[in-house]
């Protein structure tokens, strides 16, 4: 049950969400990935308030691409570690990449690559309007360090996508 959005600043390159629930073979998925087996960036749904999330992250990682400034390896990892207020590759991939114990997970596919990442993993695909029976919404405080006071000016999906945007001029 992917949904797919257009970044028209890219020239209509799609990007493909996915969530999926009861995911037995986390460990197999991330193997997979590390070994450069999939193309797709797949993140610990327990992070992930709403799809403008991970596509400010997704836009950062694309735009990187095209103008040859990558950090990580490829668009993919680029956009697990854009997911992040950390500058860290490996803090960024350790709290929001998937991990071996994960049941539930969003997968981010540009243009039509979503199928080989689909094809191998044991869970099942359900809509992404269900995020938030996954989110953490007390664990990505404390990642992303939002403190109340400033959820009073706005909402958690507004600090969140600002950290993913300033990442690179800001120290959080």
């Amino acid at each position: 049950m992917q949904e797919k959005f257009v970044l028209e600043q890219f020239d209509g390159e799609s990007v493909a969400l996915s969530l999926f629930s009861d995911v037995k073979n986390s460990r197999e998925i991330r193997q997979s990935i590390v070994e450069g087996n999939v193309e797709a960036g797949v993140l610990t749904a327990a992070l992930v308030l709403a799809p403008l999330q991970v596509l400010a992250a997704t836009v950062k990682a694309v735009h990187a691409q095209k103008n040859g400034r990558l950090r990580t390896r490829n668009v993919n990892s680029e956009i697990v570690y854009n997911m992040s207020a950390s500058r860290s590759i490996m803090d960024s991939f350790s709290k929001f990449g998937i991990q071996d114990d994960d049941e539930a997970i969003v997968v981010v596919t540009l243009g039509d690559s979503c199928a080989q990442i689909e094809t191998l993993i044991n869970g099942t695909a359900v809509p992404l309007s269900g995020i938030s029976e996954f989110t953490d919404t007390d664990r990505i405080k404390k990642v992303y360090k939002i403190k109340d006071a400033e959820l009073s000016a706005g909402s958690l999906l507004d600090a969140v996508v600002s950290r993913i945007a300033s990442k690179e001029f800001v120290s959080y």
